[in-house]
């Protein structure tokens, strides 16, 4: 009688291990099958921007973050833009998958300063390893300055989710090295950091 009970306990334990395997396979083919579908329905929509060519996909991403884009009367490969209050220039080829932001003369002191032209090029230097917004700095000769400026090249497709956001980060990753900059030089010469409005 003992082993008949032990036979009919290990039977039924069996066949509930058995249903709630058979559950849990259950559960998981219905969420593969919903990733499934949603994937499918995500492929499915139709991307707005897709065969844009690179000038009307920058025109439109930068109007979607409230900008006001304006070609360049001297380089047809160039969009000038407002962004935040700070001046951009974008310059792009339509065959190709990147595009430069520059932000230029944000920042300039003269020449005839020594110790500024050593700090200035000390701080592009170092602010060039923090950050892939790349700093740079030139002299303008006739009016006896040197000027800050930033670059960035970034990959440019209609394939990229949130294409908005994206390109918006770029713009505030130009920001945050000015500030870094701006920490960096004061640091220098022991002033304290001023707050970008």
């Amino acid at each position: 009688m003992a082993d008949t009970l032990n036979i009919v306990i290990f039977v039924t334990v069996i066949a509930i291990i058995a249903v709630w395997f058979r559950s849990r396979e259950d559960k998981l083919k219905e969420t593969i099958a919903s990733q499934v579908r949603q994937a499918e329905e995500t492929l499915a929509k139709k991307n707005p921007y897709e065969g844009m060519s690179r000038k009307t996909l920058l025109m439109t991403v930068l109007q979607e973050i409230n900008c006001q884009p304006e070609e360049s009367k001297d380089d047809p490969e160039r969009i000038i833009v407002a962004y935040q209050g700070e001046h951009f220039i974008i310059d792009y080829a339509e065959e190709s998958k990147y595009i430069s932001i520059h932000d230029v003369w944000w920042y300039n002191a003269p020449l005839d300063d020594i110790e500024q032209l050593s700090n200035i090029r000390k701080v592009v230097n170092a602010c060039n390893f923090d950050n892939h917004t790349t700093l740079i700095y030139t002299i303008n000769t006739e009016e006896n300055v040197i000027g800050v400026h930033t670059r960035q090249s970034m990959v440019f497709l209609p394939e990229i989710p949130n294409l908005k956001d994206y390109l918006a980060s770029q713009f505030m990753d130009s920001f945050r090295q000015h500030q870094n900059f701006f920490t960096r030089l004061n640091a220098l010469k022991g002033e304290a950091v001023p707050k970008e409005t």
